[in-house]
């Protein structure tokens, strides 16, 4: 902890929140398991909420290699090898077997400078959360600066990760991070969303893997009014087998801003229900949108271009993308009569 704020031991979640200090380290120790036994655990001082609110500027880490990213990082992505679990990532810290009638980390609106790391999650049952980790903050409280990585969702059919709209045309959740989290075994869910960020700039999404087998859910990543001043990178990830739509999904209902300035790169998207990349009104973006290198495949629809209006912007950058055993390679359902260029694209197994 930080020198000054008068601890001796490492504190709990409670205590980290009443830190003295404006800022700190919050770990949660070796072979913690909170499950459906208590809502808390632990004992005196040393006790542990199942539901948590980060109202300051704080790491908060379970102590199992925290740093270690959850995937094999020595992986290389192609378009079908699996991707294993990393060796150095061991599950001490656990949240489970229980129903999460309330976000199990809140990030109070406002606070800044937030890390989660190094947790695992397993068989939560859907309650009246709105999901694992939350972000409710609206306007000028909207969450900044916020890494959430290196951790395992399983055997789960509660949503891992939601941000709510900032309310405010060019206000943002600005300086987020996502990567190498794990979400797979996942039962059945009515959530329709597995992550799902609102109004967001300068955003980063790297190096996580999600399998939607058996799960049910429309998206395994929905990013709605994701654009602003800053680049928004989406890459290195694999995201399959999503149960009732696509595997990402961009768009601007909901949110307060127009989409835009986002580059997808290096992905595996496979197996979406009705596609692997779809994109709402693509008329109405923004700013760039760069699709490339990316492996799409073994879906009805590579990248669904869904809207009744023409594109009349040059926004877009679709090149050097892999499209395999899919029906339509890129399906644009607007009325279109100018000039559209594909460069270095490989289709295979393509009916169209």
């Amino acid at each position: 902890q930080e020198t000054g704020s008068g601890y001796t031991t490492i504190p709990d979640i409670q205590d980290g929140i009443l830190l003295a200090c404006a800022s700190g380290t919050v770990n949660i120790g070796n072979g913690i398991t909170v499950a459906a036994a208590a809502t808390t655990w632990g004992a005196g001082t040393n006790t542990y909420n199942r539901d948590n609110t980060i109202d300051k500027s704080l790491i908060v880490q379970g102590l199992n290699n925290p740093t270690e990213c959850a995937n094999n990082p020595a992986f290389v992505i192609d378009a079908a090898t699996a991707w294993g679990t990393n060796a150095a990532r061991i599950n001490t810290a656990t949240f489970s077997g229980f129903t999460t009638n309330a976000p199990i980390f809140t990030l109070a609106s406002g606070v800044n400078n937030i890390t989660l790391r190094g947790f695992d999650f397993a068989a939560l049952v859907k309650g009246t959360a709105d999901a694992v980790i939350s972000a409710p903050g609206t306007g000028v409280n909207a969450n900044n600066n916020v890494t959430i990585e290196n951790n395992f969702i399983t055997t789960s059919n509660e949503r891992f990760i939601r941000s709510t709209g900032t309310g405010a045309a060019a206000s943002y959740h600005t300086n987020w991070n996502v990567s190498c989290n794990r979400m797979e075994a996942l039962s059945a869910s009515t959530e329709s969303f597995y992550i799902e960020l609102i109004d967001h700039t300068q955003t980063t999404i790297q190096r996580n893997y999600y399998d939607g087998t058996g799960s049910g859910g429309s998206y395994g990543l929905l990013l709605r009014g994701m654009g602003g001043p800053s680049l928004n990178t989406i890459t290195r990830n694999v995201f399959q087998n999503t149960g009732g739509g696509e595997n990402i999904w961009f768009g601007s209902n909901l949110s307060s801003n127009t989409v835009g300035n986002i580059t997808v790169t290096q992905n595996r998207f496979r197996g979406g229900a009705s596609g692997n990349i779809g994109m709402e009104n693509p008329n109405l973006y923004t700013a760039s949108f760069n699709v490339a290198n990316n492996f799409l495949n073994n879906s009805p629809r590579g990248i669904y271009m869904n809207g009744a209006t023409a594109i009349s912007h040059q926004f877009f950058a679709i090149n050097n993308n892999s499209f395999e055993n899919t029906n339509t390679g890129i399906d644009y359902t607007a009325t279109y009569s100018g000039t559209v260029s594909v460069s270095y694209t490989h289709l295979a197994g393509d009916s169209q």
